[in-house]
């Protein structure tokens, strides 16, 4: 849950401080509007991973698992693209406090965001203890 915090905080750093100095990211507001942009995008991602993973496990299911030749690939296209999706999304959701005027805009502030995801993810190579 704090991590989860921390994203969104240091997303809002990114919507009002860097964002701003990208050409074709346009922000109005201040720190709390670029906070609730923050948490926007943060929604809009996670609900998309989750459909795009329903999407990838049916056609999975569906082709026997022959399917996962292109999944695969696809996914790593996906680990790319999904963060300017969803700046896409959000500039749709929200046009009188955030714009974005084209995809390379949106592909640059979706690699900076993705970064910050990164980063603040959790790391899953902790071994539990036997009890």
């Amino acid at each position: 849950m704090a991590r989860t915090f921390i994203r969104i905080i240091l997303s809002a750093l990114a919507f009002y401080f860097v964002f701003p100095m990208l050409d074709g990211i346009h922000m109005t507001g201040d720190f709390v509007t670029a906070l609730c942009l923050g948490a926007l995008f943060a929604v809009i991602a996670w609900a998309a991973a989750k459909l795009l993973g329903l999407i990838e496990g049916l056609f999975a299911l569906g082709t026997l698992g022959l399917g996962c030749l292109i999944i695969i690939p696809l996914n790593l296209v996906a680990f790319w693209v999904l963060p300017a999706l969803a700046l896409k999304g959000v500039a749709i959701l929200v046009p009188a406090h955030f714009a974005v005027s084209g995809w390379w805009p949106a592909f640059l502030g979706g690699l900076i965001l993705l970064f910050i995801n990164v980063l603040t993810r959790r790391r899953t190579t902790e071994t539990k203890t036997a009890e």
